[in-house]
């Protein structure tokens, strides 16, 4: 991982910074179509939603994954999603613009700093136009990011916070 500055840097004509980053939510709401029926077995096809950066830690809904199901607290931090964020250049992605589809699957990366609000969207292949390389491995690293965090369960029921949209 890159090492980033501790500096904040928010201004008119200062560049983006990843130091000034203090929330990342990234949501998913499964792969494919969103008509396809069953309970996937791995978190990249899961309906989800977290994010890094609350004043408690990282919290994480989980709401069709097997045997995953409910409210969690994440070990990963907003410190680590910045992490991934600067690894895989996020501030330089220009992904290319991909058809809206109807009953596809969708994630989103939004990142919050200053008074900025960042946010891709990636519909879901093969029922969508392909997206690029740099912008999936982006968003396979925050979903590693959520598998390799020690999880602490909240409640086995899944909630949608109201300032997250989960429901496109």
């Amino acid at each position: 991982m890159l090492p980033i500055s501790a500096r904040a840097a928010c201004g008119f004509g200062i560049p983006p910074s990843y130091s000034d980053i203090d929330e990342v939510i990234v949501t998913q709401t499964g792969c494919g179509s969103t008509l396809t029926p069953g309970t996937p077995d791995a978190l990249r096809c899961s309906k989800f939603w977290v994010e890094f950066g609350k004043p408690d830690g990282t919290e994480y809904s989980q709401f069709n994954l097997e045997n995953g199901v409910g409210d969690f607290h994440l070990s990963a931090s907003v410190e680590d999603a910045r992490k991934v964020l600067a690894a895989d250049r996020f501030f330089e992605l220009n992904p290319p613009a991909q058809q809206v589809p109807t009953d596809t699957a969708l994630a989103t990366v939004t990142v919050h700093r200053c008074a900025t609000t960042v946010s891709l969207k990636i519909y879901s292949e093969p029922q969508a136009s392909p997206s690029d390389a740099q912008t999936n491995r982006l968003l396979d690293d925050l979903r590693k990011l959520v598998r390799m965090s020690t999880e602490k369960r909240l409640d086995t029921n899944p909630h949608v916070p109201p300032d997250i949209d989960l429901w496109y």
